[in-house]
């Protein structure tokens, strides 16, 4: 179902309030706009830290992708939105879960220099090693993009993880 629903669109501009009493009369919590998006997917693009909470209290799906497969914690995380991905997270967001071109949550941070998303990804255990569809890790990303901090970081993880 492809619709721009009254929750989509409150929780993408950020209507607490509007989208609180939307959950109170008990909307479709997984309703999908065109482009797939979820209310839950725009709260943590947009960065709407409330009403992420409040749809993942109300049991928003919180691993399904749009159209393209990202989901809410591998927008998050391109957005920088630490906060988000560490509730994401805590309410059992797949960590390394991969768009259509490949990209997991880490490899955007990464890319996007998000220096405090992937630190706390890496700490929940994220691939260091996962690929897109280019071949490009999280590493590679962070030293194209000259992100030394994320570089040492990965490194720092890759020093850890025993041996293959």
């Amino acid at each position: 179902m492809f619709l721009m629903t009254p929750l989509i669109e409150a929780a993408r501009k950020g209507h607490t309030a509007v989208v609180e009493a939307l959950l109170a009369d008990g909307v479709a919590l997984d309703a999908q706009d065109r482009a797939g998006f979820t209310a839950l997917i725009w709260a943590a693009y947009e960065g709407h830290t409330t009403i992420v909470k409040a749809l993942l209290d109300k049991g928003a799906t919180v691993n399904l992708g749009d159209g393209n497969g990202n989901t809410a914690l591998i927008l998050a995380a391109y957005e920088g939105r630490n906060v988000i991905v560490e509730i994401l997270l805590a309410k059992g967001a797949e960590i390394d879960l991969q768009d259509r071109d490949g990209n997991t949550a880490l490899i955007c941070a990464a890319r996007k220099g998000h220096t405090a998303v992937v630190e706390a990804l890496l700490a929940k255990g994220a691939n260091v090693d996962a690929k897109d569809k280019s071949g490009d890790t999280a590493l590679s990303w962070a030293v194209r993009r000259s992100q030394p901090a994320i570089v040492k970081l990965i490194n720092k993880t890759k020093q850890r993880q025993p041996a293959a």
